[in-house]
């Protein structure tokens, strides 16, 4: 029963630091999907600013011809018929009025194309730093908690009784086994060797003693 609740309070503490971390990190998950989408949003309204650009280059290249030709046909008729070369003049003058609206909005889609491109790598930037710090974050948050877990004192407590009644129940079995010698025995064999070590060295020295005597006769 404690070892079930050992492995309860375990599961908890572990459980309770995934929840934590669960928590920090839908919280910097959600922030990082806001700039995430913040940029996405940038590149879409980048796209269709480069779009119009586009359109507006080919229109003012058009426009810019319509010019040259108008000047040509008031050019041409300038000698010949006076009144088609002013109306030539007039067409002129409508296309260069034209071709500088084109010109200022292409100015004005310009400008907003270099701040667009400005703020996306800005916010790309940003990205960077939010995931590499909510990665550098987690990593510390694991190994603090991790460190706290494995330090606290009553998990220590559970644990060590834990392994103490598990080495109880293995030496129990090998005293059943026969793979552990009775201490009892063992302390009486040291004995009896003991004093058969003690008669051996009496007996040599009593021959050491009658030799002894044997060579002063």
């Amino acid at each position: 029963m404690r070892s079930k609740r050992l492995f309860t309070s375990i599961t908890a503490t572990i459980d309770g630091f995934i929840n934590k971390v669960e928590n920090h990190e839908a919280i910097a998950d959600c922030v990082i999907s806001d700039v995430r989408s913040a940029a996405a949003r940038i590149k879409i309204q980048q796209g269709k600013v480069r779009s119009h650009l586009h359109k507006l280059d080919t229109e003012v290249m058009k426009y810019k011809k319509d010019k040259t030709a108008w000047e040509q046909r008031a050019l041409k008729y300038a000698q010949q018929d006076q009144q088609k070369a002013l109306e030539c003049i007039k067409h002129k003058h409508n296309i260069e009025n034209r071709l500088q609206q084109l010109l200022d909005q292409r100015g004005q889609y310009h400008s907003m194309d270099i701040q667009l491109e400005t703020n996306l790598t800005d916010v790309e930037h940003r990205l960077d730093q939010l995931q590499l710090k909510k990665t550098a974050l987690s990593s510390r948050s694991a190994r603090t908690t991790a460190i706290s877990h494995v330090n606290n004192p009553n998990l220590l407590h559970e644990t060590d009784q834990f392994f103490e009644r598990w080495e109880t129940n293995v030496l129990e079995g090998e005293y059943i086994e026969g793979v552990i010698t009775d201490s009892t025995s063992v302390f009486e064999q040291q004995i009896l060797q003991q004093e058969e070590t003690e008669k051996l060295k009496n007996a040599l020295d009593d021959l050491l003693s009658q030799n002894s005597h044997q060579d002063m006769e």
